[in-house]
């Protein structure tokens, strides 16, 4: 929060501007890579939020897409992981809204399909994958 307190204080010209690190505001200071993975994210695990909340489960696969490929770009293992368990608890628990094996298809069909494509992330989606 300190960080995005600090982007939020020297002001940028849009939110697109603080969501995406572009330029504007700031008095012509850009953003580094660390607040701008911060912000990313936050943005990223709001709209995941807002999706689920809303039943709507094809812009949770766009916004996991998203978030799955920004995890994956930081090589974060435990953020996937913790992801892909969260999304399974949608079957355990039977979350409203969804039906079963929504959150065993969204595993397999969004994150360890981000993950094939990553030479150093194949051994977790193939742990992922013999979970399911």
């Amino acid at each position: 929060l300190g960080k995005l307190e600090s982007i939020v204080s020297r002001g940028v010209s849009s939110n697109s501007a603080l969501i995406l690190g572009g330029g504007g505001g700031g008095g012509g200071r850009n953003n580094d890579g660390g607040d701008r993975s911060v912000v990313n994210r936050s943005h990223l695990e709001d709209r995941i939020s807002c999706a689920r909340s809303l039943n709507s489960i094809d812009e949770l696969k766009q916004w996991l897409h998203e978030y799955v490929a920004l995890l994956s770009s930081e090589m974060n293992v435990e953020g996937i992981r913790a992801l892909s368990l969260d999304l399974l608890e949608m079957d355990a628990f039977g979350e409203e809204g969804y039906k079963a094996g929504d959150g065993a298809a969204l595993v397999k069909d969004v994150v360890i399909s981000n993950l094939a494509g990553s030479r150093r992330l194949q051994a977790l989606a193939a742990d992922l994958n013999s979970f399911l």
